[in-house]
């Protein structure tokens, strides 16, 4: 069994440029409990390491500022960060509209609920990891309807609610592209 400081190791994967504006890190991280598991007592499940979109880093230590320090209430350095971009089919789901599993050019498409239900097992896992670390978690989202819909759904899912999670969701624009100058 370990034993000590949980483990902090930036994967050499690249992220994308939104998960770099809102933490100033870049690439993924994994996070690793120091005794190799966390756990949701009331769930039974098992979780050995999770990866994170970003790590907040201070003001300086990237090129621009990290947006979730600019915010109000700012995110704080060493906060691990989930960060998703599109995801109407949370807003969707709210609305009472989630689509079916459907074809799109030759492709299957997963339908609503199953992105919703993906994306609430891996916020489960990031959280709890998250906790057993004693660092704080938040999820962003480029768009505020949809941050909306996730904070009503994820804070009301069943199994975030026995495991006592509360997760915070954030609506983090990204920068505005400025134009190119001559």
């Amino acid at each position: 069994m370990r034993q000590g400081y949980c483990s902090f190791n930036q994967s050499n994967s690249a992220d994308n440029q939104y998960a770099t504006d809102v933490t100033g890190s870049e690439g993924d991280f994994i996070v690793i409990p120091p005794n190799g598991v966390a756990t949701a007592d009331p769930l039974s499940q098992i979780y050995r390491a999770a990866f994170y979109d970003g790590i907040v880093v201070p003001d300086g230590a990237s090129k621009k500022p990290p947006l979730a320090t600019l915010i109000n209430p700012p995110q704080q350095v060493g906060d691990l960060a989930e960060v998703k971009t599109g995801y109407e089919a949370l807003s969707r789901i709210v609305a009472g509209k989630a689509l079916p599993q459907r074809e799109i050019n030759g492709e299957t498409k997963p339908s609503d609920q199953e992105l919703y239900e993906n994306l609430v097992n891996q916020v489960l896992k990031e959280a709890l990891i998250a906790k057993v670390c004693h660092k704080e978690y938040f999820l962003a989202f480029d768009r505020r309807s949809v941050a909306d819909s996730a904070r009503q759904l994820l804070n009301s899912e069943p199994s975030i609610v026995a495991a006592g999670l509360n997760i915070p969701v954030r609506y983090i624009t990204a920068r505005p592209l400025l134009p190119k100058t001559s």
